[in-house]
């Protein structure tokens, strides 16, 4: 499948999805897994590549993480949480006695187009329902060579911030989700997003009404946020690998800090936590407040989490 979005200069971005591997209706609960994964594996990426790392990894039949990161001047503790994910992913083999060696698909791995991932990946996502939709496009090469078995990590790296901030800032953060339709008339990127919807089965073909499939994605979008929320982190990560940890104690004039989008952390925390905080309500907080005495029950329930409360609103 084959999604155009026409630029201005009439050349055409191109968001290509494998027929096979879809979504279906079968593997629904994979969905926030299916966004994050991908999202911080092509994140990850990209940073060991502009490190240097893949390179040290394809040139070497078996290597250590002491050698990578002698070689290349790299933090080991960093590196180490980068090498585990690939692992992880069966891209990179763990050997013990701390060898590793290339694994399965990880020639496939190192083909993707980094290029066009950084770029994507500098764009401030947070903003993104804000811009022009050609300008947005237009920073992004799309096309690439076929990748079949990193594909969707591929595909879900592009669709998650979209996705996630479509739901938190058009179609709202409202717990009972029951949105049919997707509703993009205040964005930009309505017409691209769209095309996106329907070429993937979310949306009704020529129409916004949203499939099940489509529904399920946006109301369980955000709990794949907390993930997505640390992209400025992520856009800094080949710096990080290189020693350079300021962004975590960096502030802006306002005093928020710059390595995280908090606002979506918050929300997306809520969010992932609702059915554990429903369990905590129908059991728990069932048994301590209406089998016991008044004179023995709680005076209050604090929530000294850090989400948004919805903790307290379940209970409530």
């Amino acid at each position: 499948m084959v999604i155009m979005d026409r630029r201005p200069s009439g050349k055409a971005a191109v968001l290509s999805f494998p027929e096979t591997e879809r979504l279906s209706s079968a593997n629904l609960m994979a969905v926030p897994m299916y966004l994050q994964h991908g999202f911080t594996s092509i994140c990850t990426a990209s940073a060991l590549a502009e490190t240097g790392a893949l390179r040290y990894m394809m040139e070497h039949e078996r290597w250590s993480l002491r050698s990578l990161c002698e070689g290349l001047k790299l933090q080991p503790g960093y590196t180490k949480s980068c090498v585990h994910l690939l692992v992880s992913l069966d891209l990179l083999v763990d050997e013990g006695g701390g060898g590793y060696r290339r694994g399965r698909d990880f020639d496939d791995f190192v083909r993707l187009p980094f290029e066009s991932i950084e770029k994507y990946l500098s764009y401030d996502f947070a903003k993104v329902f804000d811009q022009n939709v050609n300008a947005f496009f237009a920073q992004i090469d799309l096309t690439g060579p076929k990748l079949p078995r990193v594909q969707l990590l591929l595909e879900s790296f592009y669709l998650a911030p979209i996705v996630i901030y479509l739901r938190m800032y058009v179609q709202g953060t409202s717990e009972a989700f029951k949105t049919t339709h997707l509703r993009l008339d205040e964005s930009s990127l309505g017409p691209s997003v769209l095309a996106i919807f329907q070429g993937l089965g979310w949306c009704a073909d020529n129409t916004s009404k949203l499939t099940y499939m489509g529904m399920y994605v946006l109301s369980t979008a955000l709990n794949a946020g907390v993930p997505i929320s640390y992209y400025p982190m992520f856009q800094e990560l080949p710096k990080i690998l290189m020693g350079d940890g300021s962004i975590f104690a960096a502030q802006e004039a306002d005093g928020h800090e710059v390595h995280v989008d908090r606002v979506l952390n918050v929300i997306a925390s809520g969010a992932q936590h609702k059915r554990f905080f429903e369990h905590m309500c129908n059991g728990v907080f069932n048994r301590v407040f209406d089998d016991q005495p008044l004179e023995d029950q709680p005076a209050a329930v604090a929530d000294m989490g850090c989400g948004d409360g919805r903790l307290l609103l379940t209970l409530y």
